[in-house]
């Protein structure tokens, strides 16, 4: 079955220096989140709790992220081993672990690199655009805090990676409501103007950029990738009537929270001197692709 002779042909097990450092790091691991999240929990005491318990769920996430295990070298795989087995033994056994690991036929280990790089990329911007927009309804809806609930990285789905320099495109969702993209994109609006750093304010502008032109996805999405439990106004009321009672039941509207009276308080907030002076206030920030209220969409 192209195992090795003997065990000394296989990769050499980590020392005990290895093995120490890698006890070292999940002991300390353990001992930072608690003390991070100790001062996050008593920097955030003012948010309510339902917020909160999305607040603290995302940060858990974060700092797994940044908490980097210790390096230790690969074993090297099969292909390449210096194992003494027959050549095709060894394309068949590396194919085989491809497979087992996801990997697509036809793509090399660097393009499958690539490609893990760029959604952790995309996912990674997903949970910024969550966050900035989590952050603006908090702080300006403070007494309203429903709307920031449901702000995370799955419902942030109108994100298209483009090649650059071209901006991400504008993904106009068939099961996303109108109120819903309005809400987010007043929150993006908002989520400019609440910088305090050029630096701050040039990167929340890079992250928010959007391409100009609103398109309809060429293929609908996949009903699973559809966030469940959000409240009813923010699935498009024509998409729930034409689904099957089975996929309604799946998807677990929750009551509403109207999100068109939340729009009309947001706008109202970035309103200057009058109704036509609120909308030229919108065109000019055109550049970020967010003219007449087209903005970085989010995907609830």
């Amino acid at each position: 079955m192209g195992m090795p002779a003997t065990i000394s042909e296989y990769p050499a097990a980590p020392n005990r220096s290895q093995w120490d450092l890698w006890h070292h790091w999940a002991e300390t691991r353990y001992d930072k989140m608690v003390k991070h999240l100790a001062k996050y929990t008593k920097k955030h005491k003012e948010v309510s709790k339902s917020v909160f318990k999305e607040m603290y769920k995302d940060e858990v996430t974060r700092i797994r992220k940044n908490l980097s295990p210790p390096a230790f070298q690969a074993a090297p795989d099969v292909l390449n081993s210096d194992l003494n087995i027959p050549i095709n033994v060894k394309k068949a056994w590396q194919g085989r672990l491809m497979s087992q690991a996801g990997r697509q036929e036809g793509k090399s280990a660097e393009e499958l690199k690539a490609e893990k790089a760029r959604k952790a990329s995309i996912s990674w911007i997903k949970s910024k655009i969550a966050e900035k927009r989590r952050a603006a309804a908090i702080k300006k809806m403070g007494k309203q805090p429903s709307l920031a609930l449901f702000f995370n990285k799955e419902t942030v789905s109108d994100w298209e990676d483009q090649t650059p320099p071209a901006k991400p495109k504008r993904i106009d969702l068939v099961w996303r409501s109108e109120a819903f993209k309005r809400c987010s994109h007043k929150l993006d609006e908002i989520s400019l103007t609440m910088t305090k750093t050029k630096n701050e304010s040039k990167s929340t502008r890079k992250l928010l950029q959007r391409d100009s032109v609103e398109v309809k996805p060429d293929v609908e999405p996949e009903f699973d990738q559809i966030p469940r439990k959000l409240p009813k106004d923010a699935y498009n009321a024509n998409f729930l009537s034409n689904i099957s009672l089975v996929e309604r039941e799946h998807l677990d509207p929750q009551p509403g929270i109207d999100l068109e009276g939340k729009y009309q308080i947001l706008e109202e907030m970035t309103r200057r001197g009058g109704p036509g002076a609120a909308r030229s206030a919108r065109g000019s920030i055109g550049d970020l692709g967010m003219t007449s209220l087209q903005g970085p969409s989010t995907g609830s």
